[in-house]
């Protein structure tokens, strides 16, 4: 593909004896080489059809048919030719009709070299683009990008949640939690930001527990356990599975879908506790956190009076 650019236009046609013949000639080496479009070209022109729009049309014709081709690559695992596709794409991802399918190899690339990414994370027009599954693979390296990502949904959520709050909005907050993690845009945006990406889960719990420390807003507790109990939800998730206090949540959010912590999830605290009594970080950072949203607080709280009452009986 030969590109000339304004300048090297403007030398043409300023530099040449016969403009009209500059023009063919550039439109020759630039045009669609295909022998059978070209006799059409002139009847084009002759109807009023600009050659813009008509190569316009073209490409995305060619993009679609060459998407549909990735995919099929895809399906036959065939990495090699990707590979190649990617190499030849990229030196114009530029343009607005190739982006697409650059973003469309990489999709399937189980590795893409460093020099590709570096370029996609500089150019903010282009990495907006980037399909879900490279933005991952970005900021697996790139915390900083990924935490800029985080900060306006993580935001937002707090918004929103005080805004039902100030309305007084009780169906919010008497919603079992499978019912607010499955409508909360926020829980949403992060399960599929995250994918099945342990590090970038890591990412995500971290910064809710510094937000937590420093602020002190329960809010942020709330957050975490949705998002881990979202992702519970999914069944045989490597995600949940690789938190520590996953027992343990999932017991607590068991005890509030019964709105009762009944003999036998008090068992399993207890064992859970027992198990993993040495672990310090378990004991004096995770549960400590979970344990501070509002909704543990009231099942726990009414549990210790439920055990006073016997008592005193």
């Amino acid at each position: 593909m030969n590109i000339n650019f304004k300048e090297d236009l403007k030398t043409t046609l300023t530099n040449c004896e016969d403009p009209f013949r500059a023009i063919k000639d550039i439109q020759d080496e630039n045009g669609i080489a295909l022998a059978q479009i070209r006799p059409a070209l002139p009847l084009l022109d002759l109807l009023g059809v600009k050659r813009l729009d008509f190569h316009l049309a073209v490409l995305d014709d060619m993009k679609d048919r060459l998407i549909k081709r990735i995919q099929e690559l895809a399906q036959h695992d065939d990495k090699q030719q990707l590979e190649i596709l990617l190499e030849k794409s990229f030196a114009v991802i530029n343009l607005t009709h190739v982006t697409p399918i650059v973003m469309e190899i990489v999709k399937y690339m189980p590795r893409i070299p460093d020099k590709y990414v570096k370029y996609i994370t500089e150019h903010e027009q282009i990495y907006s683009r980037a399909p879900i599954e490279l933005k991952r693979l970005i900021w697996t390296d790139n915390h900083t990008l990924f935490q800029k990502e985080l900060q306006p949904i993580i935001a937002q959520y707090l918004t929103n949640v005080e805004e039902q709050l100030l309305q007084c909005d009780h169906n919010y907050f008497l919603q079992l939690p499978k019912q607010r993690r499955q409508t909360s845009p926020t829980i949403q945006s992060l399960v599929h930001m995250i994918g099945t990406n342990i590090k970038l889960y890591d990412i995500v719990r971290t910064s809710l527990q510094k937000l937590f420390q420093r602020t002190k807003i329960a809010h942020y507790s709330s957050l975490r356990l949705l998002l881990l109990m979202a992702f519970h939800d999914l069944e045989n998730n490597s995600v949940s599975k690789s938190d520590s206090i996953h027992i343990f949540v999932w017991t607590l959010d068991a005890a509030l879908k019964e709105r009762k912590l009944d003999v036998k999830k008090q068992r399993e605290i207890e064992q859970f506790l027992d198990a993993h009594a040495r672990d310090t970080d378990i004991i004096n950072k995770h549960i400590p956190f979970v344990l501070a949203d509002p909704n543990i607080i009231s099942i726990l709280a009414k549990s210790c009076v439920l055990l006073l009452h016997k008592q005193v009986k």
